[in-house]
Formats: C-alpha cells, sequence, structure tokens
C-alpha cells in the first residue's frame, strides 16, 4: 500500500473538519430544534483554514503544485455554493430550516463540488428515513410541550395548511456525510 500523498492529509483534514462541525450541529439541533450560527461561523473559519492549508502544501516543493491546490480550493467554493443553492429550494418549499440550509453550506465547503451531489442524495434519503423514524417514536398529532422547561417553539410545523413533526434534520445531514466520508476513505485507504 502506497503512503499518503498530500491531496489526502488535505482530505482527510476536511472530512475530520466536517465531523467536528456536524457533530456540534447535531447536539445543537437536538437540545434546542436550532443550529447556532456560532457554529455555522466556525464551520466557516474551519473551511477558510483548510483552504488555506491547501495553498500551502501546493506551494510546497514537495507539494502537489499550486495549480492542483487552486483547483482544490475552487471545488471547496463550488461545492459551498452548489449545496447552499439545492438547500435553499428544500427551504424555499419548507422542507428544512434556515439553519440547515447554512450547515448545508458548510457540508458542500468542505466536501467539495465532486462530493457534493452524493453528499446531497445521501443527506436528503437520510433525512427521509429520520424523519419517518421520528414520526413513528413521536405521537405525530399532538404537540409536544415540554412542562418544566420552556423551549420557546413548536414540535409540530404548518405547511401548505397540513401539520407535521418538526424533525431534527442535522440527524440527516450528519447521516448522509458520514456515508460519503466512508466511501472516501475507502478509496483512499484502498489505493495500492
Amino acid at each position: 500500500m502506497a503512503g499518503l500523498c498530500n491531496e489526502d492529509i488535505i482530505l482527510i483534514s476536511r472530512m475530520s473538519a466536517l465531523l467536528v462541525i456536524l457533530a456540534d450541529a447535531v447536539v445543537d439541533d437536538l437540545r434546542r430544534y436550532r443550529i447556532s450560527n456560532s457554529i455555522i461561523l466556525a464551520g466557516l473559519m474551519l473551511s477558510l483554514a483548510v483552504a488555506v492549508e491547501t495553498l500551502i502544501f501546493g506551494n510546497r516543493d514537495s507539494g502537489m503544485g499550486i495549480s492542483k491546490a487552486l483547483g482544490m480550493v475552487l471545488d471547496m467554493f463550488l461545492g459551498g455554493i452548489v449545496s447552499f443553492a439545492a438547500a435553499f429550494v428544500l427551504y424555499a418549499l419548507k422542507g428544512i430550516g434556515a439553519g440547515d440550509v447554512k450547515l448545508y453550506m458548510v457540508c458542500g465547503l468542505l466536501s467539495g463540488y465532486r462530493m457534493s451531489g452524493k453528499m446531497l442524495l445521501y443527506t436528503m434519503a437520510a433525512g427521509v428515513v429520520i424523519g419517518i423514524m421520528e414520526v413513528f417514536i413521536r405521537r405525530k398529532d399532538v404537540e409536544i410541550r415540554r412542562k418544566d422547561v420552556d423551549i420557546g417553539r413548536k414540535d409540530v410545523v404548518k405547511v401548505w395548511g397540513r401539520e407535521f413533526h418538526a424533525n431534527h434534520y442535522s440527524l440527516g445531514i450528519l447521516a448522509g456525510n458520514v456515508v460519503v466520508m466512508l466511501q472516501t476513505g475507502v478509496n483512499i485507504w484502498g489505493k495500492g
């Protein structure tokens, strides 16, 4: 098995940063039914740090070359734009919340354009499965309210005049990204 090249190291750092941001977002979403802007800002800062790391590796003598590094940074930028645009469509259809749109953008930045299509597909599929599971776990026609603590929002949302349970879509985003990360890891470690 050959050693890891600089591109693989950068990809591993991108996936590691993404996993940290997603884990933090899921915990926040489960606690408060929202994703804090500070988590999104941390994701943007990590994306910037990874872009700088990519350019540094590309500029080194033993690196991959500055043109390849610039291509990887452009891939990150396009991934963020495409993911944000696709998530915004879901937001406009009242399928996800604003925090989920911003989280998708961070996911797109860190996964890149080439992986953003898979990421979007897998996260939507996982979001549907998790949403269905949440409906079966909770009673969908009854508004659940915590008596001891006022969480400041309802668990039921109205979409086109019908009531649905609000779900934690960040769980689907995490699950879909883990699938993409596992596929990417198999490709990296399976090189021979």
